[in-house]
């Protein structure tokens, strides 16, 4: 019977590990969650404006005539401590008209008018769905140049 005497040093594999649990990995994460949900909104916005057009203008009278353009209101909001990004279309009414639609619209007044339906749109979920390629690309780069800066 032969036995074979293996010597391994694991001083670099904790000085890696260390560094991988550092402060800065949590950086190099948060960065690539930013990447992606940027992503996710440029698609969002995109998507929107193609089945919307006019939700690239900005109204100048009526209920809505103060919050901006609704394709300028696809947010997302980085949580550092969770190491999560959300991606919000609620804060915005009429972007949860344009994902979801509306049934037949009367307004409640004396006389009252017409305003008629929005169709459903899903212009939120189908970019989402459809950037999930792009979203792990952009991750993953994000994460390879940040491994391609740690120095041994």
């Amino acid at each position: 019977m032969s036995f074979v005497e293996v010597t391994i040093s694991d001083a670099d594999v904790k000085r890696l590990f260390d560094r991988l649990q550092s402060p800065a990995t949590g950086e190099a994460v948060m960065d690539a969650l930013h990447a992606a949900a940027k992503v996710v909104r440029r698609n969002a916005q995109t998507e929107l404006v193609r089945k919307h057009p006019g939700a690239a203008t900005t109204r100048h009278r009526g209920a809505f005539r103060n919050n901006g353009a609704p394709v300028d209101n696809i947010l997302y909001h980085l949580d550092e401590r969770k190491r999560s990004v959300n991606i919000n279309i609620m804060r915005d009414a009429r972007l949860r008209w344009f994902e979801a639609g509306t049934i037949d619209r009367m307004t409640e007044q004396r006389n009252p008018a017409y305003r008629g339906r929005i169709t459903t749109g899903f212009f939120f979920s189908e970019s989402y769905a459809n950037s999930a390629a792009e979203i792990e690309q952009v991750m993953l780069q994000s994460l390879d140049q940040y491994f391609k800066n740690l120095d041994y």
